[in-house]
């Protein structure tokens, strides 16, 4: 509460006094000014304040909230708090219903909008089978969101519903003296139900998608996958390394980046069995596929004779004829002293690597 008074008021000084002489409350010494206002003649007023309710958020800050928690472009964000005016738990339904409705013209529309130049790659390999792997390319429209946690993560999750599909995908084959590679079908792919037990309902892939394209606002598209078998005599003497090489750190802990590599590995007898040599001999089949991915190499160089291109040899993309990236000699030199450090013989049976917007 609070009062003002204009030059025919009654003067503050007799309020003042009114309250110091009778020690009432306010309400009692606004009625003794009334009253005294009253027998002089004078005009008397209290202007009432209230105190003010608290501040409610901008809707600058809602927008940034809300694109926060969904990923959604701006003008999505400001439509949806327009329309729910200001009312953040009804936009928020509405961005999170919309993006499971996008329609497939608008899907058609937004896909032939991408170049192929922006997007990620990916390698993985489950840890209980060591047989097969998954590479994978999938292409947006800007460097802004093929940066963003949300196409990063759709990435990942592809890649790791086309490897948990690989059975169905690429089945078991017969021994073979190099790793036989599945080009997947992508449409039909991305058009069949996962089945995956890993996940909390069976959709096609696609649906994960149209999800990420409803929040980005951007085109998405895979533009190629691949199974990679091992096919070695057998599984037990089998080693995949995986690789993927990024300067985002949360890129490689879900296995994206902007190449990506896989090396098949082949120990025999059989891989180590002792825990500390196996997990060596994993660190170097990793090693391989890294250094797939940053060299570059167009052959291994123990396919026999007229086996390597001579291009290859002259450009310095032989792998086991290259630099090993970590030192210590050539790969060849490398694998053979790694093979007697752990007892067994290491070969390089092939590899496969991905270089996002190669071939464009």
């Amino acid at each position: 509460m609070g009062s003002s008074f204009g030059a025919s008021h009654v003067p503050l000084r007799l309020l003042a006094a009114a309250t110091a002489a009778a020690r009432t409350p306010f309400a009692f010494a606004v009625g003794a000014c009334r009253r005294q206002a009253l027998r002089s003649g004078d005009s008397f007023r209290v202007r009432k304040f209230s105190t003010p309710a608290a501040a409610t958020p901008t809707t600058v800050a809602l927008v940034a909230r809300l694109r926060k928690e969904t990923q959604c472009p701006m003008h999505e964000a400001r439509k949806a708090l327009a329309l729910h005016n200001n009312n953040y738990d009804a936009a928020l339904a509405h961005i999170i219903q919309q993006s499971s409705s996008i329609s497939s013209a608008k899907l058609e529309k937004l896909d032939a909008r991408v170049s192929g130049k922006d997007g990620l790659v990916g390698a993985w390999a489950a840890a209980a089978d060591t047989s097969v792997a998954a590479l994978i390319e999938v292409n947006c429209e800007t460097d802004f969101v093929s940066r963003g946690d949300v196409f990063r993560d759709l990435v990942a999750e592809l890649g790791e519903t086309l490897l948990a599909g690989a059975d169905r995908l690429s089945p078991q084959c017969a021994p073979s003296p190099v790793p036989v590679a599945t080009d997947v079908d992508v449409a039909a792919w991305l058009a069949t139900p996962t089945g995956d037990a890993r996940a909390t309902e069976s959709v096609p892939p696609a649906d994960l998608i149209s999800r990420t394209v409803a929040k980005v606002g951007e085109g998405v598209r895979v533009r190629r996958a691949l199974l990679l078998r091992a096919a070695t005599a057998s599984p037990s003497a089998s080693l995949l390394g995986v690789y993927s090489h990024s300067t985002v750190s949360r890129e490689l802990a879900r296995g994206t980046g902007r190449t990506a590599a896989v090396a098949v590995l082949e120990a025999l007898p059989n891989v180590p069995s002792d825990a500390d040599k196996l997990e060596a001999a994993r660190l170097l089949a990793r090693r391989i596929a890294q250094q797939v991915a940053g060299f570059a190499p167009l052959a291994v160089g123990n396919e026999g004779a007229g086996g390597v291109d001579a291009a290859a040899e002259e450009e310095g993309r032989v792998l086991l004829q290259q630099p090993f990236l970590m030192g210590g000699g050539t790969v060849e030199e490398v694998l053979k002293k790694s093979g007697e450090e752990l007892g067994v013989e290491l070969t390089v049976k092939g590899f496969r690597r991905f270089e996002c917007g190669e071939g464009l």
